[in-house]
Order: C-alpha cells, then sequence, then structure tokens
C-alpha cells in the first residue's frame, strides 16, 4: 500500500520499479555470464553484425509512462501483485548495427536467436544459410526481383498489384509493382498504409 498523498506518476513509478527489481534479479540469475559482444544475422546477402548493448525482459503492459492514468496505475498494480512466471521466451536482447550509414537500435527475442538459422554467435557458422540466400536473390536470365522481398522470381510467374499511397502522388497515388506472391504485394500495401 502506498502513502494517500501520492500522485498517480509516483504510485505508477512505485510498482514499475518493483516490477523491474524482479524482473532484473531474473535476468542476472539466467544470466550470470557475461554477454557476447555481438550476434550475427543473415540478412538477405550480407551477414550483418548486431553489437549487443544488453538485455530486457519483456511483459505485456509494462513500459514507463510519463503521465499515467489511474486505470494505468490499477493496471500495473495488478501486474506487479500477479506477476506472470519467468519465461526464456519474453528476454530480449537490445542491439545496435550500422545500417545504411546511421546507427540503428533494436531488440530480438532471445529465443529467436538461439532457433532461428538466420542467427548465430559466430558469423561463420552463417555460411551455409548465406550461400542459400544469394542463391534466391541472384537474378538469372528471366527473373525479377520481388519488390517486396527481393528474392529472384522468373518473370512468368510474376504477380502484378497496384500500391496506393501517398508517396507516389506525382502518378495519381498508384504505382504497380511486380511480386513472387500475393502475400508479398498485400505486405507492401500494408507497409505504405503505414
Amino acid at each position: 500500500m502506498y502513502p494517500r498523498n501520492m500522485n498517480n506518476k509516483q504510485r505508477y513509478d512505485l510498482y514499475y520499479e518493483t516490477i523491474k527489481a524482479a524482473t532484473d534479479k531474473y535476468l542476472k540469475a539466467q544470466f550470470s555470464d557475461e554477454l557476447p559482444p555481438s550476434f550475427f544475422e543473415v540478412n538477405r546477402t550480407v551477414i550483418a553484425e548486431k553489437n549487443i548493448t544488453g538485455l530486457h525482459y519483456f511483459l505485456k503492459g509494462f513500459h514507463k509512462i510519463e503521465k499515467p492514468t489511474r486505470k494505468e496505475v490499477a493496471e500495473i498494480k495488478a501486474l506487479s501483485e500477479n506477476m506472470p512466471s519467468f519465461s526464456i521466451e519474453n528476454v530480449h536482447v537490445d542491439y545496435t548495427e550500422q545500417h545504411a550509414g546511421y546507427k540503428v537500435s533494436g531488440a530480438k527475442g532471445l529465443s529467436e536467436i538461439i532457433n532461428d538459422l538466420r542467427f548465430s554467435l559466430d558469423a561463420s557458422n552463417l555460411q551455409e544459410q548465406l550461400a542459400a540466400n544469394q542463391e534466391k536473390y541472384t537474378l538469372k536470365d528471366g527473373d525479377f526481383a520481388c519488390a517486396y522481398c527481393g528474392r529472384a522470381w522468373p518473370i512468368k510467374d510474376a504477380v502484378r498489384d497496384v500500391v496506393i499511397s501517398r508517396t507516389y502522388a506525382s502518378t495519381g497515388m498508384r504505382k504497380e509493382f511486380d511480386y513472387c506472391s500475393k502475400q508479398c504485394a498485400d505486405y507492401n500495401q500494408m507497409a505504405h498504409e503505414g
């Protein structure tokens, strides 16, 4: 219970810090060894190095709020009183990387890094995956590159679709692209709706 003279922000922060302490304790217990400096990802036809900056534990509804409402205070209070059991599935690796000349930060699920063939702590383990990707993305005679995923695909199997977006205002807000599948066409439309 908190003192009556606390405002919503102070109450929220009190519960936030309680949950943060519990998740930090779990992370310390599970990962007492020093983290490796980086991990690697096969990204189309290159191996990208991602520099590890830390770990965090993801809990739905657990995030910092500057001006919490009573409802948000009640929600985080309920979360702090009924903490779900901890799982490796909710551990995320924070990272930075150089991408197109910019420093970019992000997070990936640890279980994804461990189980997905696109990731490894050692770049040499990804050579086979890289070779397979280079085969997928290298254009041959009669191929085109999918406008969404970039894979090489025979022109005869192209799925032509129109993207509607403000980006293409000079062409009447519509632009036609070739895709390897209807799914890629749909994903590209959603990406332009932003």
